[in-house]
């Protein structure tokens, strides 16, 4: 890759150790930001981390790497079970409920591959705007990982892309860069909306991504996208920007720091890990709007599962009140 002296140097920069992260709760900090629009080289041992888990390794990880086909052959992996990946979102790491929810929920499922992607050194806070910049680099890289395991023998029908909030974006490029051909699936889990709701199709994800796209809004317009941007939107308890549960005083009870900040951002994904094992606990309707919902006026509309086992052939929006179940 050609680099010119200002790309030079930081790439310099950034193979130095550093920067410190720094963990909050489940927050994680950088003391300043690695920006990949000054250094687009992957660090394959820190920028991002693809962690295998599967029945035979429930708990610690398998790295895989692109090339590396001594740690494929030596992993779980079984191209024969469906394959899961997963990006996680902003200030996140694999300590994250997200990254935990997605492992737990599809070792209970089933035989699969689960991949978490781990992108922590690239999206910590609190520069957003860097992270929100990084997010095409990390898609790019990403790309080229599922490449990689298609001419491995990864049948790509069976691997399923999810993302929640930056993550949601992130398995976007993954779509738009892959070369071995068109994802089956992306669901994604309140995409970040800050520095995406204005910008076109090409820089955010959006239906032409995969052949399916099923998205869960859960805080539109305060840290999620505001519009429907899948080929069907499911828009739980309105999608935000409020939600049961998350008054001020309920997501203080527990002393988490995370809760109180990204109570709504957060509903997206419980309800989906949710429906992992339980597949058909919210069945939701067709309508132009929660408040015509909320009436009763779409009761004999279309109705399909949201989460997991979706209806493929499902468009539009999609409404359904879940009250505090996945708080519970």
């Amino acid at each position: 890759m050609f680099l010119n002296r200002f790309q030079h140097f930081f790439c310099v920069l950034y193979s130095l150790p550093g920067p410190p992260i720094f963990h909050i709760q489940n927050f994680s900090l950088v003391l300043y930001p690695v920006d990949k629009l000054k250094c687009p080289i992957i660090d394959k041992h820190r920028d991002v981390i693809f962690n295998l888990h599967t029945r035979l390794n429930p708990v610690e990880p398998q790295i895989l790497e692109i090339g590396n086909d001594d740690l494929l052959a030596t992993s779980n992996i079984d191209f024969r079970n469906p394959t899961v990946l997963f990006f996680h979102g902003f200030t996140e790491s694999p300590k994250a409920g997200d990254y935990q929810a997605m492992r737990l929920s599809f070792l209970q499922r089933g035989n699969y591959n689960i991949i978490l992607a781990n992108s922590e050194r690239l999206l910590a806070g609190l520069y957003y705007p860097d992270a929100v910049v990084n997010c095409k680099f990390i898609g790019k890289y990403g790309a080229l990982f599922v490449d990689y395991l298609v001419h491995r023998g990864l049948n790509l029908a069976d691997l399923h892309v999810i993302g929640f909030s930056l993550g949601a974006q992130i398995a976007g490029f993954v779509g738009q860069y892959l070369t071995t051909g068109k994802l089956p699936r992306i669901t994604g889990l309140d995409p970040a909306g800050p520095l995406y709701n204005h910008v076109p199709p090409s820089l955010r994800l959006d239906p032409t991504d995969a052949e399916f796209v099923d998205i869960v809004h859960s805080s539109a317009a305060l840290f999620g996208y505001k519009y429907p941007c899948g080929h069907v939107d499911f828009w739980p308890n309105g999608g935000g920007p409020k939600q049961p549960g998350c008054s001020f005083v309920e997501r203080t009870q527990n002393g988490s720091l995370n809760e109180l900040v990204f109570c709504e951002h957060y509903r997206s994904y419980r309800l989906f890990a949710r429906t992992v094992t339980d597949p058909h606990r919210y069945l939701a309707s067709r309508c132009s709007s929660y408040a015509k919902y909320l009436t009763g006026a779409c009761s004999f509309n279309d109705r399909v599962f949201l989460g997991m086992d979706v209806d493929r052939r499902a468009r539009g929006n999609y409404y359904i009140y879940t009250g505090l179940d996945a708080n519970s």
